[in-house]
């Protein structure tokens, strides 16, 4: 049976300010939001997609994402802290790694944990950007 292909990505990988980019939101105010695309070729490439956000909830900016990825694979946390020790952050971690089945270890930050998701073969969203192609796993 072949390995389920997983990605993990920031809410910030989801976006970029590159003009030339198809928008996916505009504000009354005319400010616009672009697609990354990195989202859409991860679902395009057969990937189960999850998203964690320092958010506290969705906005109506995240629609356009929201309908493209399963609800139980987003968590927001709520913004606590810009410290990448947060407990509130790391606890995202634990509970991704907890549902997908994989060992924790006592990882220091929320980044820590998010990049030794490479070593299980989970791929994190940025890398789905041309610039930064990477062999499919």
């Amino acid at each position: 049976m072949p390995q389920k292909k997983i990605a993990v990505f920031n809410t910030s990988h989801l976006y970029t300010d590159d003009e030339s980019a198809p928008i996916v939101f505009s504000n009354p105010d005319g400010k616009t939001l672009r697609t990354s695309g990195c989202l859409e070729r991860a679902i395009r490439d057969g990937y189960e997609v999850y998203v964690i956000s320092t958010r506290s909830r969705a906005s109506l900016a995240d629609r356009w994402w929201l309908s493209m990825v399963k609800l139980g694979n987003v968590s927001f946390s709520g913004y606590a802290t810009g410290d990448a020790r947060c407990p509130v952050y790391i606890a995202q971690y634990r509970t991704l790694y907890d549902r997908l089945g994989l060992p924790w270890s006592r990882f220091s930050s929320w980044m820590e944990a998010r990049d030794a998701l490479k070593r299980h073969r989970v791929r994190l969203g940025f890398t789905f950007h041309p610039e930064n192609d990477e062999p499919s796993t």
